[in-house]
């Protein structure tokens, strides 16, 4: 390897081929000072180290300390556009970095007015629900009450019709026995979930006899003194709702959640008979006031009821009688 070796601006002694130092031909040993161990190469900028270092040597001569610093500033002219090119890239990624916030601001904001409107439009529809759900209230209610209205007007034609055909054939009844299974056939119609009886007096005028019963109640053996029935002894209807109020009638069998009526069937002012019915609890959605209009509605009927039959018995007895006196036929 040459060496320069610098001893004054006249002596020069060459051991070896001066070495002229430039950025494509210099090397870091090169460079170095003579007296100095070689380095080597470590890292990016060693490099420029080792020029900046040549500049302090004094046995470096003049043309190699200018080529040296064109080299050194070739150096730094590189890492400055190296510099500039990094500089450019960091501002294009600082501008990308930049319209990415703001896109992801402008997202977010139209995320804002989107979960705005969204809200909005939950809102909306809870309040459309509770309105909604009113609605289908007053509808229910409504309804409930079309129903209920309904049901008693059924209830009211099956009443009007039952009664009109009752009249109807109680007229066309020959005997006392046919009139029996007219009305048991119209009470199992009217008060199908009820259970009841027809009895008459027996020609001593002092006990009643079960002549027909409708319903789960058995009374077909069951005849008992008239003075046990509190309807026949007062000669009115005899209501039981409340035992705890009203005395219930010994011959009658009436449970602690059923109701009772007995009612006399008179015509021309005299007893001939009796008709009991046992009413069933109502069903439990009934309020007090539906039961007790329950109660009254089957209570007139009922006493409807008794008096139609007990004028029809009464016209069929004075037929067979002007019958017998007039033909003698039994």
């Amino acid at each position: 390897m040459g060496r320069i070796i610098e001893t004054g601006e006249s002596d020069r002694e060459e051991e070896s081929e001066p070495v002229h130092l430039c950025l494509r031909q210099a090397t870091p040993e090169k460079i170095m000072k003579p007296d100095k161990p070689e380095v080597p190469y470590k890292g990016k900028y060693s490099l420029l180290e080792n020029l900046r270092e040549s500049f302090s040597d004094p046995s470096l001569s003049q043309d190699t300390l200018r080529e040296n610093g064109y080299a050194l500033a070739e150096e730094y002219a590189t890492i400055l556009q190296q510099l500039v090119q990094l500089a450019e890239v960091s501002d294009t990624n600082q501008r990308k970095l930049l319209n990415a916030d703001f896109k992801i601001q402008e997202q977010q904001e139209q995320l804002k007015r989107k979960n705005v409107r969204l809200e909005l439009e939950i809102a909306e529809h809870i309040e459309l629900r509770k309105q909604l759900q009113q609605r289908t209230k007053e509808l229910t209610v409504t309804n409930n009450r079309l129903t209920k209205t309904i049901n008693e007007l059924t209830q009211r034609n099956l009443e009007i019709i039952t009664l009109q055909q009752l009249g109807e054939f109680l007229q066309a009844c020959e005997s006392e026995e046919e009139t029996f299974h007219v009305l048991i056939s119209s009470c199992r119609r009217l008060f199908p979930a009820d259970a009841g009886y027809i009895s008459l007096l027996d020609d001593s005028m002092k006990m009643l006899r079960v002549v027909g019963f409708w319903g789960e109640r058995s009374y077909k053996q069951l005849e008992f003194d008239q003075q046990r029935c509190w309807a026949v002894r007062r000669g009115k209807m005899h209501a039981v709702q409340d035992p705890q109020i009203t005395p219930i009638c010994p011959h009658a069998q009436v449970g602690s959640d059923e109701s009772s009526l007995c009612v006399p069937m008179t015509a021309h002012g005299q007893v001939i008979g009796m008709m009991h019915l046992l009413i069933r609890p109502g069903e439990e959605k009934q309020t007090e006031r539906e039961q007790q209009q329950l109660f009254e509605a089957k209570q007139r009927l009922f006493v409807n009821m008794a008096d139609r039959y007990a004028m029809s018995l009464i016209d069929l007895r004075l037929r067979e009688t002007l019958k017998i006196q007039l033909f003698g036929i039994p």
